[in-house]
């Protein structure tokens, strides 16, 4: 978006502190919104409710807003996702040159647009690589193996985006952990046409929306045997093709797929290389074995927050 937070260096910055607003969210008030955002979002307008907070909106509308109206105005021109939304905005020509056709967005809309690509890969992302090193810690061998691939590639090719991606037992170990713990509870979809469900008599009409639980199908015995045990090798070449695709939908299935899917395993996969290869992660006496999820809050959150002990590991 071509702002600079700060929030890595200023925990206490003014980004990191309303988007932690917008997830730490957990009256029953604010739970009952979020669902009717999510199933009638023409609901919370008539009924006049907002399904983000005002303060949170408003820095966000205000931040974008006087980043756009700055570009305009001293003709600034960047690389980003931004400037992609002011394009379609303008209905200027990008990419192969061709003219886009589509409708143009409002400035409210390209606000909106920008937060929930903002907030898509915040929680999401930090989560999944705690899970990650969550199980990687419940399961040392695991881990030791993780490690020693990394250490490897590392020494042979040095520290590289193709050497990340180069890291298959690594990248295993994160597609099983989102099996196992995916961040995002559900995906909902609208039925598009009548569908009967095959042996039964029970129609799905046009127009509903239907709800997919991931952690029921990512943890069906069906397609994986103990699905309560953590075993990177599920996402072996062999052992993907004996499922169907759609078994596994962390980052949702089809057309509508996590636009971000990509980006955010780069980005895992490259945190965790560094962590692993300097950091030992081990169970203490506070680590909740199995895991248990905060019920209040609609994203897979650990109830109590996440302990694990960290080593260094010397050189």
């Amino acid at each position: 978006l071509g702002l600079e937070c700060s929030s890595l260096k200023d925990p206490k910055s003014k980004t990191a502190h309303y988007i932690r607003q917008f997830f730490n969210s957990s009256s029953s008030l604010d739970l009952l919104i979020r669902l009717i955002s999510m199933t009638w979002p023409n609901l919370l307008a008539k009924i006049k409710f907002r399904s983000v907070q005002k303060p949170v909106a408003d820095f966000f509308l205000n931040t974008i807003t006087e980043t756009l109206r700055y570009r305009k105005a001293n003709n600034v021109v960047r690389n980003d996702f931004l400037q992609l939304l002011l394009q379609i905005k303008d209905n200027q020509e990008f990419g192969n040159k061709n003219n886009f056709q589509g409708a143009a967005l409002t400035e409210t809309g390209i606000v909106a647009q920008s937060l929930i690509f903002f907030v898509g890969g915040y929680e999401t992302t930090s989560l999944t690589m705690a899970y990650c090193l969550y199980e990687l810690a419940v399961n040392p061998g695991i881990q030791e193996k993780a490690r020693g691939e990394i250490k490897k590639i590392v020494e042979q090719q040095g520290f590289t985006y193709d050497s990340v991606m180069g890291m298959s037992y690594l990248k295993k170990c994160v597609l099983e952990s989102l099996r196992k713990h995916s961040p995002v509870p559900s995906h909902n979809r609208e039925c598009t046409k009548d569908y009967t469900i095959p042996g039964t008599e029970i129609v799905i009409e046009k127009g509903t929306v239907v709800f997919i639980v991931n952690r029921a199908i990512n943890n069906d015995p069906l397609y994986y045997p103990n699905p309560e045990v953590f075993n990177p090798e599920r996402f072996s070449e062999d052992e993907v093709t004996k499922r169907p695709p759609a078994a596994y939908t962390p980052f949702g299935f089809g057309p509508r797929r996590c636009i971000g899917s990509n980006f955010a395993t780069v980005e895992t996969q490259t945190c965790l290389a560094k962590l692993l290869l300097n950091y030992k992660f081990s169970v203490n006496a506070k680590t909740k074995i199995p895991m248990v999820y905060d019920p209040r809050i609609l994203i897979n959150v650990p109830q109590n927050g996440l302990y694990l002990s960290i080593e260094k590991i010397s050189a």
